[in-house]
């Protein structure tokens, strides 16, 4: 049922991108010079502009520094079997359109390949790379410190792509291990290391289909970008469709650690701002080893200053082997890093519905570890997979949004999130936590600021194997020692236990005792099921039919502006009804099934965000209505305008599904009725020209005919009727 629910919203977010993807994807005349061979191609002027007039096959790269354009026409350029080549060496602001690049480069020293440029920067629309990148034999070649990308390997300055799909792997089974110097290096589907000096590398519309694959320890691995450093990224529709693998090394006695992220979009992000809007994970992400973080979207994110994800969701599993202390999360693996910042990181409207494995494990987060000064915010966010701690440190937690926050934080908000998945940890691991694990180390004291958890549920069981007595399984949030925390109408249906200590469990927070600073927290409106565990700090215990309500009143909390919506009960439509989830948690005989109303209601939730925000877009579009103060128009006509207009306004605020607002062409409408106006002021002009003529022109006094008083009389009167025709708008009632 739940993997129904997610593919709907998919439906919906890819409806929305849909509508991004309605320009011609082809050119009806390409502009300027044919190519039509190898020869021609390498002798392009670096600055030309040039189409493909056919396929074309190329054994050696494009020499110069190219900056010009290159539409492919619906046509491919083909590397040459052995060739082993990137086809532009380097590109500066070079724009490439229309295009497909297919090939194999296989990697025998330590050189930086792309599958359509080594190096540098550009504009990329409708091209696919076909150019697989692979290291077969071990200890073939040393990578570390070189990336490899299928579109650019090092892009150094700003770049987009608008929709651009990569269809061939990265495979590097090789497993040299030498010292990296503190170089990052990465390998993506799109660019290996994006390293832009604070520019921007954007895609819009853009998918990953294969699988990014690194045998080699600490390269970070992304199905876009391997790793970014000093650039603002930012995703809008993308998708990834295809595993990502990556490797760490960690030995901990002879201090030798190869840091690495894992990413289904991003590997590591070091620096600058991440946007992320309606994009979606639909491949497996792993990393194997000591040191490595993984995300479902980012696996490792240092000194980032500010962090919007809106509308996120993740399907797959997201796992690390580690034995140690790292992150690993359904959206993010690893934030931190940030001395004295003053950002926000806003995780909106996040869904992972794919398990996650590691040692410091989150739905949404895994661990947020030194962001100094950062708001953090979990706004609406969903976890409803299994989420499990693993590893040899005992300082492991785990949550259904966020496993372990340890940064002196500007702020930490939860609002309105729901786990539904299983939280669990290992032997002797540490808390685990509906929706947050832990906030706050010894490290850090005192704190300044009051985390807050405001209105958000847990109905997943909660699995705990600890015998600290600090350390709970809990419903909202396993361990704060350290500072008051505000937890308000919060609710727990989850089974709570502990096999190492089965009287560490709390409906929603543990106590704190007077050992541990004495931390009172300030706990209200919160009720759990009955049988679920022993109040702590006033909780209302509750009966199943009683809790229901109170997770209705949660779930359903805003969208009563949406009531068409509400109502909206039609099971075969795309969006599943937030009215369905609605009904089956009235109806509900069993914690089970208030767990699968609150999945159908969360995630539709979701595509009622979407829709809401697109309707808000739409009618900024359309604009306000033109007026008619000046009279310009007549009556008739703007009084057709005025109801084309209100028809548009009402289509757009009417329409329940994606597909009914992506048939409304706004622009085109307006014009539509506008044209209503600009016919009227036509006939109008025509109508005035005729009165003017039948009125005639003035008669003149040169002869004396008429007294001075009866002449200025007539002249007065002549003025007055042609004034009246010039300002008129309903010109019918004049008889001239």
């Amino acid at each position: 049922m739940m993997k129904r629910i997610i593919s709907f919203i998919i439906v919906a977010v890819m409806a929305f991108c849909a509508i991004l993807s309605v320009l011609p994807t082809m050119a009806a005349t390409p502009i300027g010079t044919a190519i039509k061979n190898a020869s021609e191609f390498a002798s392009m002027s670096a600055s030309g502009k040039y189409y493909l007039a056919n396929d074309i096959t190329i054994s050696v790269s494009y020499e110069n520094t190219f900056s010009g354009t290159l539409d492919g026409n619906g046509y491919k350029i083909t590397i040459a079997e052995n060739a082993n080549i990137s086809p532009f060496n380097k590109i500066e602001g070079a724009s490439f359109k229309n295009l497909t690049v297919e090939g194999n480069i296989v990697i025998l020293t330590s050189k930086t390949y792309g599958g359509v440029a080594a190096e540098g920067y550009g504009n990329f629309e409708n091209v696919t790379a076909k150019v697989g990148i692979s290291a077969m034999i071990e200890d073939s070649f040393n990578s570390v410190g070189v990336s490899q990308g299928c579109f650019i390997g090092k892009a150094t300055g700003a770049c987009s792509f608008v929709r651009c799909k990569n269809e061939a792997s990265i495979t590097v089974i090789t497993e040299t291990l030498s010292a990296s110097n503190g170089e990052e290096a990465g390998f993506g589907g799109f660019i290996g290391k994006a390293v832009t000096n604070g520019q921007r590398v954007e895609l819009v519309d853009c998918e990953n289909n294969a699988a990014i694959y690194s045998m080699e320890p600490g390269i970070n691995v992304g199905g876009f970008i391997g790793v970014s450093e000093n650039t603002y990224l930012s995703f809008t529709c993308c998708k990834n469709q295809a595993f990502v693998i990556g490797v760490s090394m960690c030995n901990v006695d002879n201090e030798i650690y190869y840091y690495n992220g894992s990413g289904g979009f991003v590997g590591s992000m070091i620096g600058k701002d991440l946007t992320v809007e309606k994009c979606q994970n639909i491949g497996d992400v792993k990393n194997n080893g000591g040191t490595g973080h993984t995300g479902g979207l980012v696996g490792r994110m240092k000194t980032v200053a500010n962090v919007n994800i809106d509308n996120f969701i993740n399907m797959r599993a997201v796992e690390n082997t580690t034995e140690y202390w790292e992150g690993v999360g359904g959206v993010v693996g690893f934030i931190g890093d940030l001395d004295n910042g003053n950002g926000s990181y806003i995780f909106k409207n996040c869904v992972n519905s794919g398990w996650v494995k590691g040692s410091m494990a989150g739905g949404v987060v895994g661990i947020e570890y030194a962001t100094h000064g950062v708001e953090l915010v979990f706004e609406r966010c969903t976890n409803t997979a299994y989420v499990q701690t693993s590893g040899k440190s005992y300082e492991n937690y785990v949550g259904g949004i966020l496993g372990r926050s340890n940064g002196k934080l500007r702020s930490l908000t939860f609002k309105e999130c729901l786990n539904t998945g299983e939280i669990t940890t290992s032997d002797n691991q540490y808390g685990a936590g509906g929706i947050c694990g832990n906030i706050g180390v010894d490290t850090y004291k005192p704190y300044s600021y009051t985390p807050v958890f405001e209105n958000c549920i847990n109905i997943g069981n909660i699995i705990c194997k600890c015998n600290l007595t600090v350390v709970h399984a809990a419903g909202i949030l396993s361990r704060n020692i350290y500072m008051p925390t505000t937890i308000r109408n919060c609710i727990n249906l989850g089974t709570l236990s502990n096999t190492k200590n089965a009287s560490n469990i709390s409906p929603i927070a543990p106590p704190q005792p007077a050992e541990y600073n004495n931390v009172k927290h300030n706990v209200s409106g919160c009720s759990y099921l009955s049988g679920t565990g022993t109040a702590v700090w006033g909780e209302s215990a509750k009966s199943l039919t009683d809790i229901r309500t109170d997770v209705l009143s949660i779930l359903t909390k805003g969208l009563c502006a949406e009531s068409e919506y509400y109502n909206y009960r039609n099971s075969d439509s795309a969006i599943n009804s937030v009215g369905e989830g609605v009904d089956k948690i009235l109806s509900a005989s069993s914690v089970a099934d208030v767990r699968e109303g609150a999945e159908q209601i969360a995630i539709n939730r979701l595509n009622l965000v979407l829709i809401s925000e697109k309707k808000i877009e739409m009618l900024e579009t359309l604009g306000t209505q033109i007026s008619n103060s000046d009279g310009k128009y007549n009556a008739e006509c703007y009084s057709a305008y005025l109801t084309a207009f209100e028809k548009i306004k009402s289509d757009i605020n009417s329409a329940v599904t994606a597909t009914e607002l992506s048939i409304i062409d706004v622009d085109a409408r307006r014009a539509e009725a506008e044209s209503l106006l600009e016919l009227a002021e036509d006939e109008i002009v025509v109508k005035k020209a005729e009165l003017l003529t039948i009125l005639g022109e003035k008669k003149y006094n040169d002869d004396g005919r008429y007294t001075l008083d009866s002449y200025e009389a007539y002249s007065d009167a002549y003025k007055a009727i042609k004034d009246i025709i010039d300002k008129a708008s309903d010109l019918s009632v004049l008889n001239v």
